[in-house]
């Protein structure tokens, strides 16, 4: 199943927008070619100083030092992120999920 958790976010440059969408299309679709999910959530939240953009997944997981050298499109989504000034940090084990979370400073 899919769970949206979209929260109001205030405006945000036409950058940034692209960015986070960029970044939350290539682990959704991480999900859907390699995880083996039931369940993909996707959760985007702001207060006055951030935004925080959550994909995970209940699927087979990952060894994350592996994919740093480029496999799963993590190299592009930490390079989208870094391009706008926000951190990414992916939480993965195999057997158990994967958390791709994006937290941009205002």
């Amino acid at each position: 199943g899919l769970r949206l958790d979209l929260r109001e976010v205030p405006d945000l440059s036409p950058d940034v927008k692209i960015a986070l969408y960029r970044i939350a299309q290539e682990a959704s679709n991480n999900v859907v070619q390699h995880a083996n999910a039931h369940e993909l959530s996707v959760r985007l939240d702001a207060d006055d100083d951030c935004v925080r953009l959550e994909i995970c997944d209940d699927g087979v997981g990952f060894e994350p030092c592996r994919a740093a050298t480029g496999g799963l499109g993590t190299t592009t989504m930490h390079e989208r992120a870094a391009a706008i000034g926000a951190t990414l940090t992916i939480d993965s084990r195999p057997g158990e999920g994967t958390c791709v979370r994006v937290l941009y400073k205002r």
